[in-house]
């Protein structure tokens, strides 16, 4: 359980950044590791080691590991380090992957990626976001995504209507029921539709978005009808 603990591995980070071969036997142990918590750690420095150290074999044994613990670790460095990265391909390559792992956990660690962009520029990273939307992991991305859509500093309407779209077809059926979080949800993509509306000069999108408003009527989604009153004013 040592390796598992922080300041173990802040000391191999530490290591890692001055000289990466003294740390990677250590690495390949955490990920032989029996204890769960250790793999997950060993995956963490893994995908670190990948993205900064130029240690890819470690990295691809990490993300494509038959234990899920190691997933976990590597999309939760994935989500952290996309922005930061030098290495920002193999980031979203790898979030690509882990969006549709099986194991649920993975898909949710790799979600975050979504808050971890928020009040950022998502031009960027429009194939990452894009992924995310149409992937497993979507789910796991509400509300943080929706958030973060509404916190970007750039032009975004292809996201927003991707992620209205796939709100709709993957939780539309409970936006009207105020017992699920879906309806709690629902006014994110409101307010990103009636801005989108007000915003664009686009024909296409103003009618793409239109339609989205009227998905939401005809489901009932929870304050749409207040929403549209308010925006009319």
């Amino acid at each position: 359980m040592l390796l598992a603990t922080n300041n173990v591995q802040q000391v191999l980070v530490f290591i890692g950044n001055d000289d990466p071969p003294i740390v990677r036997a250590i690495i390949r142990r955490m990920l032989a590791s029996a204890v769960p918590e250790v793999r997950t750690a060993g995956g963490r420095i893994a995908a670190l080691a990948g993205f900064e150290w130029e240690c890819t074999d470690l990295l691809r044994k990490a993300r494509t590991a038959a234990e899920s613990e190691i997933r976990v670790g590597v999309a939760q460095i994935a989500a952290q380090r996309l922005k930061y990265t030098t290495s920002r391909d193999a980031a979203a390559a790898t979030l690509r992957q882990l969006f549709n792992d099986p194991v649920h956990e993975v898909r949710q660690a790799a979600s975050y990626v979504a808050a971890q962009l928020r009040g950022e520029p998502l031009t960027a990273f429009n194939e990452v976001i894009a992924a995310l939307i149409v992937s497993a992991a979507y789910t796991d991305s509400v509300p943080q995504l929706l958030i973060t859509l509404q916190y970007a500093t750039d032009r975004i309407d292809d996201l927003v209507l991707a992620a209205a779209r796939r709100f709709i077809e993957s939780l539309g059926d409970q936006v009207a029921d105020l017992r699920t979080s879906a309806a709690g949800d629902a006014h994110y993509i409101t307010e990103l539709v009636l801005r989108g509306l007000a915003q664009t000069d686009d024909t296409g999108t103003r009618s793409a978005l239109l339609d989205i408003v009227d998905s939401l009527v005809l489901l009932g989604a929870y304050g749409i009808e207040e929403a549209i009153e308010q925006s009319a004013r």
